[in-house]
């Protein structure tokens, strides 16, 4: 069995943006479900690769993010990875990778 992580993939502490990354064979259905295309709200619609702006929903309300999409195998780790990239405030950065 092949297990699904999410972690923050940038540095530390406050920055501009931040990367928090999800890898595994859930990857699409974890971001499809907490995040939402920014230009009407549609549902994401993942392809082969993809890079679209999104709100991601932390919980507290809708954070502008760009997603990137990389399906496996074709991907660094041969697994389906997305990387939602955020503003880098701390506390944004933490409830992000929560909900995810």
């Amino acid at each position: 069995m092949t297990t699904t992580i999410a972690a923050v993939a940038s540095p530390s502490g406050a920055g501009t943006r931040a990367v928090v990354r999800v890898s595994g064979p859930r990857a699409a259905a974890i971001v499809s479900s907490c995040c939402r295309v920014r230009e009407g709200g549609d549902a994401l619609g993942l392809g082969p690769r993809a890079a679209c702006d999104v709100h991601l929903d932390d919980g507290v309300g809708p954070v502008p993010a760009m997603l990137l999409w990389m399906p496996g195998p074709r991907a660094f780790t041969a697994e389906d990875v997305a990387e939602l990239h955020l503003p880098g405030q701390p506390d944004l950065v933490a409830r992000a990778l929560e909900r995810l």
